[in-house]
């Protein structure tokens, strides 16, 4: 499976998300997210339109953050496909515990046990399980080394960049330098993650349009009271695109507070991967759904008998 294949077409040939930036003014509370949906040109290819989303994003951190979140989906999907129940995870307890302060810097504590957990149910259908999560990188150095396994390699946007290129970067110089002097820095780091458990809120919640993960009721609020900026910024600001009331979508309720952070440096006009359409419509239907599930309550609500007035009458 290639990373371009997030931009193949799948079942019901769903639209692509053009970001457009209805509202970029400095204040972290004006921000507005908004998309629409736009037909690809039959003249890119899959690889050009994988180009043109890492090249919308303007910083290491967002690159890494946006390669994580299409191999996810690339492997959710190939599971899908291939009717698999679970799927096994080589990260091991140095590379989870980098991954707990990387997601940590990025504000994604929500979510937090359900990426980085020894198991997680959260993707629908396919149980994720790290199983070597009990090995420190050394030890499956040595293993692999007296065994002769061949070992496989995959860089990202920072490797070999300074330990400042990226927060994933900076997380990863952290724990490997501290763990040189204090060998329990991993193991302490894993075993406060195994007391973690998603909180039922998190459990609740709808998935983010683009990471996948948990998107907070209020996490535009939150975000607009920790942020602060000021009136400088907006002669750095990229242009939004132009686009009327009819044809654009207001997606701030559906991004988590990990992801908002990301888009607001992203240019404008930058289409997202093809299952960002697809956890956007999941994300309607599931909201028509309740709003439904209301709306009968309401006209039945006279009719209904309560639970509290039965257990009086008993007493």
């Amino acid at each position: 499976v290639a990373l371009e294949d997030v931009f193949a077409p799948g079942e019901g040939q769903l639209a692509l998300l053009e970001l457009v930036k209805a509202s970029i003014a400095p204040g972290a509370a004006l921000d507005q997210f908004c998309a629409r949906l736009v037909e690809p040109a039959q003249t890119d290819s899959h690889a050009d339109q994988l180009k043109a989303l890492f090249a919308g994003l303007t910083s290491a951190t967002d690159k890494e953050d946006m390669l994580e979140i299409v191999k996810t989906a690339l492997i959710m999907r190939l599971a899908r496909n291939l009717e698999c129940g679970a799927v096994l995870l080589g990260d091991s307890a140095t590379r989870t515990a980098v991954k707990v302060m990387a997601l940590t810097g990025h504000g994604r504590g929500l979510s937090l046990p359900l990426e980085a957990g020894t198991e997680s149910q959260w993707f629908h259908g396919v149980v994720v399980v790290r199983p070597m999560r009990d090995f420190v990188v050394k030890e499956i150095a040595f293993f692999n080394r007296w065994t002769r396994q061949r070992a496989a390699f995959v860089p990202t946007f920072t490797t070999g960049g300074p330990r400042r290129a990226s927060i994933g970067r900076l997380a990863e110089a952290f724990i490997v330098e501290l763990d040189r002097d204090f060998p329990s820095t991993v193991p302490t780091v894993c075993r406060t993650l195994q007391k973690l458990e998603p909180r039922a809120e998190a459990l609740a919640a709808r998935p983010c349009v683009v990471c996948g993960m948990p998107a907070e009721p209020d996490a535009h609020a939150w975000r607009s009271r920790l942020t602060i900026s000021n009136a400088q910024d907006t002669e750095q600001l990229p242009v939004p695109v132009e686009a009327s009331a009819a044809d654009s979508l207001d997606i701030t309720s559906c991004l988590c507070y990990s992801c908002q952070n990301m888009l607001h440096h992203t240019t404008p006009g930058t289409v997202l991967p093809r299952f960002c359409t697809t956890q956007l419509q999941n994300a309607e239907d599931s909201t028509a759904s309740a709003n439904n599930h209301n709306d009968l309550r309401a006209k039945i609500e006279e009719f209904l008998i309560d639970d509290s007035d039965g257990s009086d009458n008993e007493h």
